[in-house]
């Protein structure tokens, strides 16, 4: 998702009027890709351009509209994004996409909408997991974060879906909850013969233990 935390950097005039036009371009890719760079810029101007992309009929454009929207922290962001979050769509890629969005805008409004996303076994794997991003980022001291997190967690590992296991373990590190080390030591035991995913997993533990350190945990 995109980096809320990152410097935003000053384009040239020129190179902003040109990445304007190539957001309306009529090749889908070339939008996306145009919008995806003025979403560098976290400029509040481009919040109404973004806002009309996440109409458009492709997808691509929508995840990166929904990304590049949310940072702007437009005051609209929350109400636009989660609307995408009730939009049906294929295999639920304008939900994911407004999850995506929310996860970026870090405010707090979306941690009830995530935390019944999550919980609901008839959303998709995606859904769900990214719904803990949300959960994550706005669930530090609520007791239903860190149990939701853990169990889809746990059901990732039995049913050997890589995203979601990833995307917990990534969830767990931004709730920054000390019990979060059994989730690591589970993905040690499973992974223990598959040294690639293993150097990935000690990657992730030592960012949790960084991110424990720092708040003092």
């Amino acid at each position: 998702f995109g980096d809320s935390k990152t410097p935003a950097p000053k384009f040239p005039a020129e190179l902003v009027a040109a990445l304007t036009t190539a957001a309306k371009d009529e090749n889908s890719n070339v939008r996306a890709s145009a919008i995806g760079m003025l979403a560098k810029t976290k400029d509040a101007q481009f919040a109404n351009l973004y806002a009309a992309a996440l109409g458009d009929r492709s997808y691509n454009v929508i995840d990166s509209a929904a990304t590049a929207l949310a940072l702007t922290k437009d005051a609209r962001a929350y109400d636009q994004l989660t609307k995408l979050v009730s939009t049906l769509s294929w295999k639920d890629r304008v939900k994911i996409a407004g999850l995506r969005g929310l996860a970026v805008l870090n405010d707090k409004r979306s941690l009830e909408t995530a935390l019944k996303l999550a919980s609901d076994k008839t959303q998709t794997s995606q859904a769900r997991s990214t719904a803990l991003i949300i959960i994550a980022a706005n669930g530090k001291g609520d007791p239903r974060a860190y149990p939701l997190i853990l169990e889809s967690y746990k059901r990732a590992l039995d049913n050997n879906q890589y995203q979601s296991i990833f995307n917990a373990l990534a969830s767990l590190i931004r709730l920054g909850d000390p019990r979060g080390q059994e989730a690591f030591d589970l993905a040690r035991a499973k992974f223990k013969s598959q040294p690639q995913l293993m150097n990935y997993v000690s990657m992730l533990e030592a960012q949790f233990k960084k991110a424990l350190a720092e708040t003092g945990k």
